[in-house]
């Protein structure tokens, strides 16, 4: 537990610092509104009513992450509000994507651009790779695109301060380069962990066959919502 800071994407690097620091091979990241596939179909179909046949529902969730032998791949899950979008760049963004995964779950695991943080699983490699590639990054991994903008901002204000105008655009460009957002704003730490390891050579993909569910005021998935069900 560390307290004293509710940032998402300061808890998300402080747990790979922690994972970087270990010997461990593999992350992986669940957040703490996820229902996950446990090894148990009846359990699972109980929790989320979703009534996924055991090819799916029964699975284990990292055992089956790890199967794909990729070394970034998360599972999907769905935003946590009625008809809620797949979060993952093409069924996020496509309606005919997002239409084809509300049919319920499939066993495919696909590239993508990028895909969301709830059940991710990640290999020491791709840490790794992005600190190679992005050197001026730090260990901040996980940072929003306002955050690379900021700062960059930050540091070409104090260069035209000093009359140093070549050294403003370059910390512009650096800045842009770190959030590999082509001067967007909005892109959460997800997106743009993504993008900074697709830069890095390895690609994300997203497994449609591990459909999750997501905790809110019912528990959202493909097709239907229902209020959770707490078990004691």
């Amino acid at each position: 537990m560390v307290f004293g800071d509710a940032y998402i994407a300061h808890s998300r690097n402080t747990l790979s610092r922690m994972f970087l620091d270990s010997d461990a091979e593999w992350a992986f990241m669940v957040d703490d509104d996820m229902v996950l596939p446990i090894g148990n179909a009846e359990w699972f179909n109980k929790v989320t009513g979703f009534n996924f046949p055991e090819q799916f529902a029964g699975v284990s969730t990292v055992r089956r992450l790890l199967s794909h032998r990729k070394t970034l791949v998360g599972g999907l899950y769905f935003g946590r509000y009625a008809d809620g979008r797949p979060m993952f760049a093409e069924g996020c963004n496509i309606a005919a994507e997002a239409a084809a995964v509300r049919n319920g779950p499939r066993d495919e695991v696909r590239p993508t651009k990028w895909v969301a943080t709830g059940a991710l699983l990640i290999h020491r490699s791709v840490f790794e790779a992005i600190n190679k590639h992005f050197p001026d990054l730090g260990d901040n991994w996980f940072s929003p695109s306002e955050e690379s903008l900021v700062k960059s901002s930050n540091a070409a204000l104090e260069a035209l301060r000093s009359g140093d105008a070549h050294r403003a655009v370059a910390e512009l460009d650096a800045g842009l380069a770190r959030a590999r957002v082509n001067s967007k704003v909005g892109m959460g730490e997800d997106v743009t962990f993504c993008l900074r390891a697709t830069a890095a050579g390895h690609q994300p993909f997203v497994d449609l066959g591990l459909v999750c569910g997501h905790l809110g005021s019912a528990c959202y998935g493909p097709f239907n919502t229902r209020p959770p069900v707490i078990s004691q």
